[in-house]
């Protein structure tokens, strides 16, 4: 038994001395040299294999020396304050490289009132994020998307109801202006799309954003007072020059509730009101039978046990996000047309409450000579907002004071009855008594154009015009419910006294009549903007003066 177990031993030192040898020859190994754009060495560059864990840095002269696997395709080389770069290693042994110094910092532009600005010449307080990283955020629109992102500022999302979910912001944080009570329009900022106060900010799609910068202090002025509460401008995505290039992004999202009440059973209410009522000397409600009989289940028709909130509220709900778009260029004329999609639906099991949007966007660049150029931006949306004629408040409220002891639905699946004014939140939830209908069409529209004077460097002279219309429809209708009162005459009884079945009588509650309503509303703006800004760089020294002429009609 000992000679095959030598054998074994003596095969797996032969092994693993080929193995050795067969690795040695997989290895290669990279020398290379580090300097920066002005020629001088770097010490201290991080030189790693893309994709592993193999990495080493470069000396005080720049130099390194690394054994990478024969197999390495990229090196990549990073140090702070210098833009990375991924080199393809192919079959070279010798790769000396100049890393240049990263520039998105101060050199980064930023929209400052109706111009930009380097971020370096930026004295006032404000704020950026780019349209990436708003984008790659699964909120329910852009105002949700920001929070977090913008030093200082507060953001607060007050309801989850489709269509309702758009953000209260507060700029200047607990410091901001004014009194809230119940109107938030008060201590919010001002938006500016593209250069046009008081367009929305939750209708953008944000695949449609570029950048989003907030003003808070002097640097907002330019706005008058109705920045007082500070400014959030958005700059929207124009085409790029070069082939066409066309994009589909698709999200489907599976939301649930992030807490929920937890509500008592039966058994337990019934007991602590009868505890309570011992404590008072007061009749009890419940016997002892009746709380063992809430307890057990082996009675529903008469003991129920109800949980309101669980008959309301779905384990979980979907929205989805649908957008496809297309640009390019050439010739210094550029093109960008995106079109989006919204849904969102409620969290009721009995499915009512729904939000789509569809929206629009086009902008075209056009240059009519070296120092003209226009641009046309149109954007559109229609906003669907579809609820039962109860608003969100009111129903999950409702099913809040409701006790487990009455009857959310009959064993036989009929809604039971309410306890005032028709209120039984399963059936208000629905369609049952009713609807409310509301669209919006909202149509912006946008000319421009800049001229650039040859004979005076540095001077622009620019010019806008928007057309926005509004048109707003809401639609009620509203008729009574059927809710389900027992006939305790008519029940069937068992062997052992629970009923088993039961007669129930249909009964209107809620409105007295069916009554339709309408409503439509137009809002029209219409905004002049001309404007002039000489910019200049002499030496070391910079020169910037601006002025501008605004006027809005507003009916």
């Amino acid at each position: 038994m000992l000679l095959p177990a030598l054998v074994s031993f003596a095969n797996a030192n032969a092994f693993s001395e080929t193995g050795y040898e067969i690795y040695a020859h997989q290895q290669k190994t990279i020398t290379g040299t580090v300097t920066d754009d002005g020629g001088a060495p770097m010490p201290g560059v991080s030189v790693i294999v893309q994709g592993t864990t193999i990495g080493t840095v470069t000396d005080i002269d720049g130099n390194y020396s690394l054994e990478v696997p024969a197999d390495a395709s990229m090196l990549v080389y990073s140090f702070v304050g210098m833009r990375r770069q991924t080199v393809n290693i192919g079959n070279r042994t010798s790769i000396s490289i100049t890393l240049e110094t990263e520039t998105i910092g101060l050199e980064e532009v930023i929209a400052v009132g109706y111009a930009s600005q380097k971020k370096a010449n930026i004295v006032g307080s404000v704020t950026s994020v780019s349209g990436d990283k708003i984008d790659a955020i699964p909120a329910p629109d852009v105002s949700n998307a920001i929070s977090g992102r913008m030093p200082g500022s507060v953001v607060i999302q007050e309801s989850g109801e489709p269509g309702q979910n758009e953000a209260t912001i507060l700029v200047r944080g607990r410091t901001t202006l004014g009194d809230r009570g119940d109107n938030p329009a008060i201590t919010a900022p001002l938006v500016v799309v593209d250069g046009v106060p008081g367009r929305s900010l939750g209708d953008i799609d944000p695949i449609d954003i570029e950048s989003i910068s907030v003003l808070k202090d002097a640097s907002a002025a330019i706005y008058g007072s109705t920045a007082a509460n500070g400014v959030i401008l958005v700059t929207t995505k124009t085409g790029q020059s070069g082939k066409p290039q066309l994009s589909y992004q698709f999200y489907q999202g599976f939301m649930q509730p992030t807490i929920l009440p937890k509500v008592t059973n039966a058994g337990d209410y019934a007991t602590m009101l009868s505890e309570f009522q011992d404590y008072e000397q007061k009749p009890r409600t419940f016997s002892d039978r009746d709380i063992e009989l809430f307890y057990s289940g082996r009675d529903p028709w008469e003991h129920p046990n109800s949980d309101w909130v669980g008959d309301l509220v779905a384990n979980w709900t979907t929205t989805s996000k649908h957008n496809i778009n297309f640009n390019g260029g050439s010739n210094g004329m550029v093109y960008y047309i995106s079109f989006g999609y919204k849904n969102e639906e409620a969290i009721y099991k009995q499915e009512s409450t729904n939000y789509k949007q569809y929206n629009i966007r086009a902008k075209l660049d056009l240059p009519i000579t070296d120092w003209l150029k226009t641009s046309v931006d149109y954007a559109g949306y229609l906003n669907n907002k579809y609820y039962p004629t109860k608003g969100a408040g009111d129903i999950y409220g409702q099913s809040t004071r409701l006790v487990p002891t009455q009857w959310s639905f009959w064993p036989s699946g009929e809604p039971g009855p309410d306890i005032e004014y028709g209120d039984n939140p399963v059936v208000t939830s629905t369609l049952e008594g009713g609807y409310d209908d509301q669209k919006s069409y909202i149509n912006q529209f946008t000319f421009s154009g800049t001229i650039a004077p040859p004979m005076v460097k540095g001077l622009t002279l620019n010019g806008s015009f928007s057309y926005d219309v509004d048109n707003w429809t809401r639609k009620r209708f509203r008729k009574p419910w059927t809710l389900y009162f027992p006939k305790w005459d008519t029940a069937v009884r068992d062997s052992e006294g629970f009923i088993t079945s039961m007669e129930l009588t249909p009964t209107l509650r809620g409105y007295s009549a069916p009554e339709m309503a309408e409503d439509f509303s137009k809002d029209t703006k219409m905004l002049a903007n001309f404007n002039f800004n000489y910019a200049r760089d002499f030496g070391l020294h910079s020169i910037n003066v601006f002025g501008a002429y605004e006027q809005v009609d507003h009916k």
